[in-house]
């Protein structure tokens, strides 16, 4: 009888603790977050334009201290525009006002630093994933955002009072929804959880498409179709690609006509007559007779003005460029534009096309060597580019780039007071992985 009651005892206990309730909560994604690429998002958030780059510049050294290590950026196809930058700072710095010297410098130069930053959180954070860390930091700008536009809900009656609710955030959206469709989508990559990641990338592209921006729906176009082409190219199963795109245009097409339907007419109406206007308001060919003609074509006339401009300068000027701080001279400015623009004279800072802005502060060489730069990922077509990991890396920057591209002929781009965290981290980032591929053999350096 002892024996078994001391069994029964045992048996009992056994059972207590069997069937004690325990609680488990996964935090291995904080192990993977990059808290340097964090920094960029909190910086480009809280901090105005003209400090940030100071700010990055702050959080390179902070890494320096941290890691006990100064090493040299190696980033692929970057080294003539570097030369460029210099080129360019130094001969603006005598020959231009220092204030306009100062202002054109940054315009220059904040986005590279981003670049630069990220690189570097590549090279000391090691075991970080950056598509992770870009994946929780625009989930927190998209419900930002969504929180201001109900809160803003009946004030929004324009086209201008919308896209003030995203005006911000809305790039680095842009380019995030892209990279999630490229990796959930066609490299059928799961980040959090195949359901969530195609829930976040909808949310996504619903903001980009209510936010009504031409740039950004133009952008979202044309990187859905570079993801597609790299997809095609390098991949076997091209037939299921193509099914994939015809759905996914169809799928766009719905959500298009669910958004002009959901939103007023008084917001859809101007944006539409914005678009039949688009390739009319780029042209340079017009003759800007008068304040009229120059106001519903304005872009094509500071580009009219930019290229006479170039043309007119020395030689040396044409090929390397006026300087940091140099102003484009815009003939019969009129006063609306003087007014929304801030401007006190007959002369701008920026263009509204990045290149032709660069072309006259940087001439013929900083335009091709920027061009061979964010071209560079162009190897991802090589026979010899096969591996899958190389083939997401250099896609990743490809698609990344040539929503720059755009974005540049249309909205300043790289030359100018915005800044791209998105585009910056995927270029820097990956930068990082490319130089690391070329010397370890390893694909434990293409962490994602």
């Amino acid at each position: 009888n002892y024996k078994f009651h001391k069994i029964k005892i045992k048996r009992e206990g056994n059972k207590k603790k069997m069937f004690q309730p325990t609680i488990k909560i996964n935090t291995s994604w904080k192990n993977e977050i990059s808290w340097t690429v964090v920094m960029i998002f909190l910086i480009n958030m809280f901090i105005k334009n003209e400090q940030q780059v100071m700010a990055y510049m702050a959080l390179i050294v902070t890494l320096f201290m941290l890691y006990k290590k100064i090493v040299l950026p190696e980033i692929p196809g970057f080294t003539l525009y570097f030369i460029s930058i210099i080129i360019m700072f130094f001969y603006g710095i005598f020959v231009n006002d220092i204030a306009e010297f100062v202002k054109g410098t940054f315009y220059v130069i904040n986005n590279i630093v981003i670049v630069v930053v990220a690189y570097y959180a590549c090279r000391y954070e090691k075991g970080k994933s950056m598509i992770k860390t870009i994946y929780l930091s625009c989930m927190v700008l998209l419900v930002s955002d969504w929180i201001k536009l109900v809160l803003k809900i009946g004030e929004i009656s324009t086209l201008g009072s919308l896209r003030d609710v995203f005006n911000k955030n809305i790039m680095d959206i842009l380019m995030f929804s892209v990279l999630l469709f490229y990796e959930c989508i066609l490299n059928k990559q799961s980040i959090y959880g195949k359901n969530k990641d195609r829930i976040c990338m909808i949310v996504a592209f619903v903001t980009v498409l209510i936010s009504l921006g031409r740039t950004q729906i133009l952008c979202l176009i044309i990187g859905i179709l570079v993801a597609y082409v790299i997809s095609i190219i390098k991949e076997n199963k091209k037939q299921r690609l193509f099914v994939n795109l015809i759905v996914s245009f169809a799928i766009g097409a719905i959500l298009v006509f669910l958004t002009f339907l959901i939103l007023p007419d008084d917001v859809t109406t101007p944006f539409v007559e914005k678009v039949e206007n688009s390739f009319t308001e780029i042209s340079s060919d017009n003759k800007f007779e008068d304040e009229a003609s120059i106001s519903s074509n304005w872009r094509g006339y500071e580009n009219k003005n930019a290229m006479e401009q170039w043309k007119n300068a020395e030689t040396w000027e044409e090929l390397f460029g006026q300087g940091m701080g140099v102003k484009i001279k815009l003939k019969s400015l009129p006063e609306l534009h003087k007014k929304v623009y801030s401007l006190t004279d007959d002369s701008t800072p920026l263009l509204h096309n990045g290149f032709y802005t660069l072309l006259v502060k940087g001439g013929l060489f900083a335009l091709v060597s920027l061009f061979i730069w964010l071209l560079y990922p162009l190897r991802v077509f090589r026979k010899q580019v096969q591996h899958r990991y190389e083939v997401e890396v250099y896609g990743e920057m490809l698609i990344m780039n040539i929503m720059m591209i755009a974005t540049m002929y249309v909205i300043r781009g790289l030359v100018g007071s915005g800044t791209f965290a998105v585009w910056a981290i995927v270029i820097g980032w990956n930068s990082c992985r490319l130089r690391q591929s070329f010397s370890y053999s390893n694909e434990r350096l293409f962490r994602r």
